[in-house]
């Protein structure tokens, strides 16, 4: 599974639950990175 698969599963789930924020997103992808 490549970086942006899951990015758009955590997306659809947050959609779902009607959490999604760009701050939660940019904070996930800064985590990504750092590994």
């Amino acid at each position: 599974m490549s970086t942006e698969d899951l990015l758009d599963a955590i997306d659809s789930v947050l959609t779902e639950y009607d959490l999604r924020s760009t701050q939660t997103i940019d904070t996930l992808v800064q985590v990504l990175e750092d590994e």
